[in-house]
C-alpha cells in the first residue's frame, strides 16, 4: 500500500460539497504543498484549498483517507 497527495481546490459558495479542480499527483505532503506555492500567486477568498491524502491498494484503486485545509 503507499499514500500519495494531491491539492483540491473548491468554491466556498457552491451547493455541491464538490471540488472545482485538482492537482496531479504527489509522493510526499511537502511537495504538494510546494507546487501550490510555485504556481499560484493568486487565489480568490471564494476558493477553499486542500491538502488531500489517499491510500492506494494498487496501481489505479485508491480511498481518501484525509483532507486538510490549507485555506
Amino acid at each position: 500500500m503507499s499514500t500519495r497527495y494531491y491539492i483540491e481546490f473548491v468554491h466556498i459558495n457552491s451547493r455541491e460539497e464538490n471540488y472545482d479542480m485538482q492537482s496531479k499527483w504527489f509522493d510526499t505532503k511537502k511537495e504538494a504543498k510546494q507546487w501550490l506555492s510555485e504556481n499560484f500567486d493568486f487565489i480568490s477568498d471564494d476558493i477553499s484549498v486542500f491538502l488531500m491524502t489517499a491510500e492506494f491498494t494498487d496501481e489505479d484503486d485508491y480511498d481518501i483517507v484525509s483532507s486538510q485545509k490549507i485555506r
